[in-house]
């Protein structure tokens, strides 16, 4: 028989020979030993002598300093053990690497002991002796709801009352009636008007332009029975779901977005109240997984794996009813219709309607990195001593070249030797010793721009209309944000001058503008909102610059002096960093300046804006007390490592007890705005369109000749969302490309 080791741990890879595998779930492989020598260079009977060289950080495995895996798979080659390796060093043609092997002889047996993992040691106890019996107790179940483990508690509750060592997921059989409805008449005599159902359908989304339904079931919970759709010629997919809507009051879904796609492009709209599952869960609960499967096991106990579509149907009904009931238990119901729902059909019409995106742009833009890529290589090449070209996307390499051959300054070391990541090549730069540093950090900006973009971007267009399509994600982030996907349009360069050229390859169609508003330092003036801080309010009121005003405070500088552009730089970093809870150590390292100075800056400032530092307290506080963090709308973030003992964990729950509020209340007004923008779209029907929403940003085309009312409108719309204490700004551009809107 096959033994299988379910771990993804490379230590235990040691076992794997003809009888042993090792199952790794997360990557869904299994190592044989031909996988463990394709991944580690070595084979299974060597690991233990290969980690003994290169280490093993999360197991404190000292292993040799400089030797990396790359050189250990090779003397483990030439020599074939550790053993042999010792025995003959004297053979190791590199001096350096012999030098290391020889002085850290002790250390290579002190690593070997470590990583050998025993196999005979004596128990004294039988194999049944070690079963473990459960014991569910009160208490238990108690603890794990507090520490947030509910779907595990959930499991476990019907332990309780049931004795030791029960099944856990032994799911009752209810008998289920199931119909077939075949006619759109016959759908409307079932049903008569305002019902209330649960839909699960399954989608062909090979094209995601045009789903295509392939199974539909629906539950109808007032006579508790299951609905099979059958789909034909004479029964469309659309005609279903019209006379669906036609008599739906409330229809609860699994995911709401996946039927927008499907129902927009067949101008398909329903006005039922729907009840989004994946949504409800969403903002009941930010950190777990949404889908239908997971709410099935926390909240019905059961394994939807092996269920009919019907019985799906019935779940979704199930779960939705639940969900319903803790979203108005935990005042989030309100949040739930006004905000998360209505904007998931706004998106879906983002997705559907792409932006255009230039492949002759990108590929003129192509040529020229390219080329400037070729130049920058050849200019760090001539610091090169040495016969053999160097790799600049070798870190050893670069390494090589940096410190071996010119010598420079160690900034920080790695566990393969001298560092060369960014902040090292910054820090050099700073440093002015040598240019080579700068020359390094354009190629790589450089580098990155064209394999994430310039040269990517392209594969990304829809043959059908040549247009880019995201996936906005509204379940992803903690704080409410939106996130952006395949491809993600919210991380499109824009802070270095050859980033924002992209922008250019983002185009508007024949006849129309581009049109770009944005909210100006929306955070700071929730935060000036949320404090009332006389001064901060006083600027935002007066249409002052905050950063300026900032300067002044902590360069302790007149009211009338002038602001150098490096001191703005420095109060902007300040006024972001203490926004989220950054101390004198981060910001010291930010700006790269002495941890007494950054204390200084920190001093200053709380002097100055004496009511932040209250507020920042206040919001820590408060989630001690109750447990989450609460945006200026009522969105909320459970956080039970509030309480935690520990320090780090602690730490890090009052950094989000903070950033949520700020972050998710600006996620939340830029959401409502979205709303009511495109409501005024359709009430006016007007032919401009939402294309893009990027944080603080949002992206319209628009015809030429609507322009003008279009920019009006968002204006308007955007700036009277909410009645913050301080005015809301919004800047906004117009131009032919993304780029030309700054």
């Amino acid at each position: 028989d096959k033994i299988f080791i379910a771990s993804s741990d490379k230590d235990l890879m040691q076992y794997v020979d003809s009888k042993t595998a090792m199952l790794d779930t997360k990557a869904e492989k299994i190592f044989g030993a031909q996988e463990v020598f394709e991944k580690m260079g070595v084979h299974p009977h060597q690991i233990v002598d290969f980690l003994s060289l290169t280490g093993d950080v999360s197991d404190n495995i000292p292993g040799v300093k400089g030797v990396g895996p790359k050189t250990a798979g090779n003397l483990l080659k030439e020599f074939g053990g550790i053993d042999q390796l010792l025995e003959q060093k004297e053979k190791i043609k590199n001096e350096k690497l012999r030098l290391k092997i020889t002085e850290q002889e002790e250390m290579i047996h002190l690593s070997k002991k470590l990583v050998t993992i025993i196999t005979d040691l004596a128990l004294g106890k039988e194999l049944n002796d070690l079963a473990y019996k459960l014991t569910i107790s009160s208490p238990l179940l108690d603890k794990l709801y507090f520490l947030g483990f509910k779907s595990i508690a959930s499991r476990l509750r019907p332990m309780l009352d049931e004795g030791e060592g029960e099944k856990i997921n032994e799911v009752e059989k209810v008998e289920l009636i199931v119909e077939k409805i075949q006619q759109s008449e016959e759908l409307k005599k079932i049903f008569k008007s305002n019902e209330t159902l649960a839909l699960y359908n399954v989608f062909q989304k090979e094209d995601f332009l045009s789903y295509e339904l392939l199974e539909s079931y629906l539950y109808d919970p007032k006579e508790e029975k299951s609905y099979e759709i059958v789909l034909s010629e004479n029964f469309t997919s659309i005609e279903f779901m019209q006379a669906l809507f036609s008599v739906t009051q409330e229809l609860y879904l699994p995911n709401a977005k996946d039927e927008w796609i499907f129902w927009l492009p067949k101008g398909l709209h329903p006005n039922s109240m729907i009840m989004d599952l994946s949504q409800a869960h969403y903002n009941l609960d930010v950190s777990s997984n949404h889908s239908l499967e997971t709410l099935a096991s926390f909240y019905l106990d059961k394994d939807l794996s092996n269920s009919t579509g019907s019985e799906k149907a019935k779940a979704v009904f199930d779960i939705g009813f639940k969900l319903k009931e803790e979203l108005q238990k935990e005042n989030l119901h309100q949040l739930y219709l006004k905000i998360d729902n209505p904007i998931t059909c706004i998106l879906a019409k983002m997705e559907l309607e792409g932006i255009y995106l230039s492949r002759d742009e990108l590929e003129e833009l192509s040529k020229s990195f390219h080329l400037q890529l070729e130049l920058l290589e050849k200019e760090i090449e001539s610091y090169n001593t040495k016969e053999e070209k160097v790799n600049l996307r070798s870190p050893k390499q670069m390494s090589n070249l940096l410190f071996e051959q010119l010598k420079l300054p160690i900034i920080k070391e790695n566990k393969t030797g001298p560092s060369t990541d960014s902040e090292v090549l910054e820090a050099l730069s700073k440093m002015q010793v040598h240019p080579i540093s700068d020359l390094i950090l354009k190629f790589r900006e450089l580098d990155k721009i064209l394999s994430t973009y310039v040269d990517s971007l392209p594969g990304l267009i829809h043959p059908r209309d040549g247009k880019i399509h995201t996936t906005f994600n509204q379940q992803v982030t903690a704080t409410g944000r939106l996130s952006s996907e395949g491809p993600n349009l919210q991380n499109i360069p824009i802070r270095s001058e050859n980033g924002r050229k992209v922008r250019k390859a983002f185009k508007a169609a024949a006849g129309h503008r581009l049109l770009s508003a944005d909210y100006s330092q929306i955070e700071l003036r929730i935060l000036a909102h949320f404090s009332m801080d006389k001064v901060m309010v006083e600027a935002f009121q007066k249409g002052l610059d905050i950063h300026a005003q900032t300067a002044r405070e902590i360069f302790e500088l007149p009211g009338d002096a002038p602001i150098t552009n490096e001191q703005r730089a420095v109060a902007k970093t300040v006024n972001f960093g203490l926004m989220y809870g950054q101390g004198s150590f981060g910001l010291a390292k930010t700006l790269g300046i002495s941890r007494k100075m950054a204390k200084e800056y920190i001093e200053r400032y709380f002097l100055r804006f004496a009511e932040v530092k209250g507020v920042l307290d206040t919001l820590k506080e408060s989630c001690e007390k109750t447990g989450y963090a609460e945006t200026l709308l009522g969105r909320k973030r459970f956080l039970p490592m509030i309480t935690s003992s520990n320090h780090a964990e602690k730490a890090m729950a009052q950094r989000m007890a903070v950033n949520t509020p700020i972050q998710g209340t600006a996620a939340d007004l830029i959401k409502m705005a979205m709303i009511n923008i495109q409501q005024q779209i359709e009430k006016r029907k007007m032919k401009s369109v939402m294309l893009l929403q990027v944080h603080d940003e949002l992206v319209f085309e628009t015809p030429e000749n609507e322009a003008q009312e279009l920019e009006i409108l968002v204006v308007k719309e955007m700036q009277d969302v909410y009645p913050l204490k301080v005015p809301l700004l919004v800047n906004v551009g117009v131009g032919e490309n993304w780029f030309d809107l700054k």
